[in-house]
Parts: structure tokens; sequence; C-alpha cells
């Protein structure tokens, strides 16, 4: 079966729901690192004023979670653009038993059925999940009828037990 779409913004938000919720821990230690940053930076700037010495693991440590921010900042803004760039982009492909034949503008994939780990279905979307990426198929691409179908093959071809045995 034959598909084409462009990804909304809505769409990508409604797949995203779910799926970024895991990254909430790594968030809170996110701004747990940069609290604890910014506190050992003051207590290192008043132990400068009052000229004691300061400890050089309390440098360290502090310099650390700065690292650590700053790396994570980027990492996201990074990220962000890829979504973006993704989203903007007609994706065209084909789905059969084999798997999940995806193309754009900037290039093709082939995907055997064996590569994902979950299938989810939203109100208006399939997502498909292959180890830390998700697939995003708008079902306003396909057809009642195509619908179903999608639904069965992917209902019956992913195996989660497998995938997670294999990461």
């Amino acid at each position: 079966m034959q598909f084409s779409f462009h990804c909304t913004d809505e769409e990508y938000r409604e797949a995203m729901h779910g799926y970024e919720h895991a990254g909430r821990m790594l968030v809170i230690l996110f701004w747990a690192l940069i609290f604890f940053g910014v506190f050992v930076g003051i207590e290192f700037l008043a132990q400068l004023a009052l000229q004691h010495t300061f400890n050089p693991a309390t440098l360290a440590m502090s310099g650390v979670c700065f690292l650590l921010a700053a790396l994570n900042w980027k990492g996201r803004k990074g990220r962000e653009a890829a979504r973006r760039t993704g989203l903007s982009q007609e994706i065209h492909g084909d789905i059969d038993a084999n798997g999940v034949a995806l193309a754009t503008k900037s290039g093709t994939r082939s995907l055997p059925w064996e590569a994902f780990g979950e299938f989810r279905e939203t109100p208006n979307l399939f997502l498909l999940f292959e180890s830390r990426r998700v697939y995003i198929f708008p079902k306003r691409a396909f057809s009642g009828a195509e619908q179903e179908s999608f639904r069965k093959l992917a209902s019956t071809k992913v195996e989660p037990e497998r995938w997670r045995r294999r990461k």
C-alpha cells in the first residue's frame, strides 16, 4: 500500500506526547545539575571574595555541571532543528509484508518489520517505534480500508518481545 503525507505540527505533538514523557527524569536531572552547578559556582566566588582557599574538587564539580548543561542545551537545539527539517518534507512510501519503505527529498530508507519494537495507535496517527526513533503515519494518508490493513499488518508483524531482547 502506497502513501504520501506532510506531517503537521499538531500531529508531531500528538505523536511525541507519550514518547517524550519517558525523558522527564532526564530533564529533572538536568535542572538538578544546573542548580548544583550554580550553587557551587556562587560558593566558589564567595570564597574568592573572602580570600579563603577554595576546594579544587568543588571547582571541578561545578565545571562538570556547567559542561553537562551546555552539552544538553546544544543537543536540544540540534534535535529541535532536526525535527523541524523532518516535518517540512513531503514523505512518500510503501508498506508491505516485508516492511516499510520511506522516501523524502533528502533520501530513502527501507525498514523490515523486525526493526520496529512497538506499534501504537492514537486517534489520528499510527506510530512505529524503532529503538530511539518514532515513525509517524497520519491516518489521513490512508483510506479506511488501508487504515485497517495497516493496523492488521503492524499488529501482527511488530514483535515487542524480540526487540526488547535485542537492546
